[in-house]
């Protein structure tokens, strides 16, 4: 009578495992039409800059801070060398490339901004609070373009100015599209 219990207790978890991985990606692929038709709209809207760009993966060495490491592929910084990674949320100063790949590593979205109206700021500030443990917010001095840039890893999505429902879609699909999903 244990071994027959055990098996239906396995079968019952294996069942359960199967229809969670399911709805998952059911869910996934829900996120990622929108997301396809949040651009399409925005683009007719010409807020886009340039549509989502995938890059290749740099390396994922761990480094210390200010440690000498290889040059950054993009601006910003898709992936590559990292630090200690920062706490998910709003920033109201900078935040290092390195700290901020080892979020993108651990699935985070980052969210950066230069030369962009203060209500927009406190707009990025707002949908940071929401999503800290997706996203971490930043000014970038560095930043090729004014406006706003939001990088997943291996992605990024240039924008003239902060569009919420764009940054939602983009969370959306590529929030925990990492390495090391949602490591702590």
């Amino acid at each position: 009578k244990m071994i027959i219990g055990a098996v239906v207790l396995a079968g019952v978890v294996a069942a359960g495992a199967y229809g969670f991985i399911a709805q998952q990606n059911a869910q996934r692929e829900k996120e990622r039409a929108e997301y396809d038709k949040t651009l399409a709209s925005a683009n007719k809207e010409r807020v886009i800059l340039e549509k989502e760009t995938s890059y290749p993966i740099q390396s994922r060495d761990h480094v210390g801070a200010n440690q000498p490491h290889e040059a950054f592929t993009t601006n910003p910084p898709t992936s590559g060398p990292h630090s200690a990674p920062a706490r998910g949320g709003f920033f109201s100063g900078e935040v290092t490339d390195e700290q901020a790949i080892h979020n993108l590593e651990h699935g985070y979205v980052w969210l950066t901004y230069k030369n962009i109206p203060s209500w927009q700021i406190d707009e990025i500030e707002a949908l940071a609070k929401k999503y800290a443990g997706r996203v971490v917010a930043s000014e970038r001095p560095d930043n090729e373009t004014n406006g706003v840039i939001l990088v997943a890893w291996g992605k990024m999505l240039t924008l003239s100015k902060f569009d919420e429902k764009i940054a939602e879609a983009f969370i959306a699909r590529n929030y925990n599209q990492s390495p090391e999903r949602l490591a702590r």
